[in-house]
């Protein structure tokens, strides 16, 4: 790809900008919690039609995921590039005052999905209209359930075959840690693996003052509390990073009273799998020895959610290549540490190679400085058209070789 087909790219995702943000604004305004994405799988479809795109593959696998297809007119190989973008929100009440707040209550777009889904619209419509150019064929990836693991999306997708006719992958996340308009990028771990916990201590309940005639889960969630904290400092090897938190507990009744149980629950943040599920055998073995010492008794249930999200290297390296082309060196940011977050795009990136993106949108000028999953989270909307001619011009340049693309 040449430098002016970069700016080709860019010239169109300028001149589609105010499409892109009202899309944006439309799937703010409807948000859709996970696996229930039914509107806003209609309006994707009903965009992508527009543009003249005609192999379209709606609730693909059985989801609210669209699939859809982009035909190179000379294709280089079998294999296609696939752009993916998750569309799903988050059980949580907008605090936002703007036009395009969220009209469904108690449910927005905090996470940035909205933006996502509004780039690869803008990236669908760019390419769509260069597809004489095209190297490859292009899989467009609307993907649903990236919010709520049990239902994970991008699982579902892969083990219904999206993955089979792809060489690359590429997905992009809007980032409110970085500023707006720059990329971010991180070769090997970016993401940890995500996993939650539930745990049940079961006592025997008896008068405050009696605490003999009882057995004490509240004592029992104190020691297993300990216990599990004390799991990463001292059974997992510094050099492996790990994170456990314990961010509900339940219990009790009357300060006068020794309940019957206490209920906890909590996440596990790993990147080496064979740590992974040592902390669940360590977390089992304590509340096992704790419930014996104090005579009660212990539930533990262990569920694995999203693997760590690993980037290929050549992925990543053509990444980096990309953006300076399209944007210039000084928008590129080496992302130095991973982070504890999970992501489902990990199920892509154990099927084929591929990159994880981050697109800055942090802009203290215009107050857009609120984390992800916040009430207050918004995106920058200048950032929009740009992340539509990454997304295009990653399409668009990977040649013929899988190791990376051709300019």
């Amino acid at each position: 790809m040449t430098q002016s087909g970069f700016e080709e790219v860019k010239f169109l995702a300028e001149e589609f900008k105010e499409e892109i943000i009202a899309w944006r604004k439309h799937i703010h305004m409807y948000p859709e919690l996970s696996g229930k994405e039914y509107k806003t799988a209609e309006f994707i479809v009903e965009r992508l039609k527009e543009f003249g795109i005609e192999e379209i593959y709606p609730a693909f696998g059985g989801t609210t995921s669209v699939v859809a297809y982009i035909r190179a007119e000379n294709p280089s190989d079998g294999k296609a590039v696939g752009l993916r973008a998750d569309i799903d929100a988050l059980p949580i009440e907008e605090k936002n005052d703007v036009p395009y707040k969220s009209r469904v209550p108690g449910v927005m777009h905090a996470c940035g999905h909205d933006a996502h889904t509004a780039m690869l619209l803008g990236a669908a419509k760019i390419l769509n209209q260069l597809r004489d150019k095209l190297p490859r064929d292009v899989k467009l990836i609307f993907q649903s359930c990236e919010e709520y693991p049990p239902c994970s999306g991008a699982r579902a997708l892969v083990e219904a075959g999206v993955c089979d006719d792809l060489g690359v992958i590429f997905g992009m996340h809007v980032y409110p840690e970085i500023p707006s308009g720059t990329v971010g990028v991180k070769e090997g771990a970016m993401m940890a693996a995500a996993d939650f916990f539930k745990v049940e201590l079961i006592g025997k309940s008896a008068h405050a003052s009696k605490p003999h005639m009882g057995v004490d889960p509240i004592l029992m969630a104190a020691q297993a509390i300990n216990s599990i904290h004390h799991i990463v400092s001292r059974k997992v090897n510094p050099l492996h990073p790990a994170v456990v938190t314990i961010g509900k507990i339940e219990g009790g009744y009357a300060p006068n009273q020794i309940p019957d149980e206490v209920k906890m629950e909590g996440t596990v943040r790993t990147f080496n799998e064979a740590v992974r599920d040592k902390i669940a055998d360590w977390m089992e073995r304590a509340l096992k020895g704790i419930a014996e010492v104090y005579g009660g008794e212990y539930r533990f249930e262990y569920i694995h959610g999203y693997p760590p999200v690993i980037n290929d290297k050549n992925a990543t390296r053509y990444v980096r290549e990309v953006v300076k082309k399209l944007l210039g060196e000084d928008r590129l940011i080496e992302l130095t540490e991973p982070s504890m977050g999970g992501e489902d795009f990990a199920y892509y990136l154990k099927k084929v190679p591929g990159s994880y993106i981050r697109l800055g949108t942090r802009n203290e000028e215009k107050g857009l400085v609120y984390p992800l999953h916040s009430a207050h989270f918004d995106v920058d909307e200048d950032i929009l058209p740009l992340g539509s001619a990454l997304f295009a011009s990653l399409a668009l340049g990977y040649g013929k070789t899988p190791e990376g693309g051709n300019f």
